[in-house]
């Protein structure tokens, strides 16, 4: 069986911008849930709390540039970084 060992923790989401101010903030009972323009089949709105662009770490340009790299993905990868980069 192989180990799995982990060295370091990231997270961004819409409660903070790294992993301690996450817990503190579901410690808390914060959340920054709203109502969305995104309505469902059922024609209610969606709840949603989105990571403010502010928040986001800039990418490296020679990922930013690729041609056929969409602004979503690109956002995509924005909010996954930190959970990679943290080591």
């Amino acid at each position: 069986m192989e180990h799995l060992h982990v060295v370091a923790q990231g997270l961004i989401s819409a409660l903070g911008y790294d992993l301690a101010s996450n817990v503190a903030a579901v410690k808390a009972g914060i959340n920054s849930y709203q109502e969305t323009n995104y309505v469902g089949p059922n024609h209610e709105r969606y709840k949603a709390a989105f990571v403010p662009d502010e928040a986001l770490p800039a990418l490296e340009d020679t990922i930013a540039t690729l041609p056929k790299l969409s602004e979503r993905y690109k956002r995509l990868l924005q909010i996954a970084a930190p959970s990679v980069n943290n080591t």
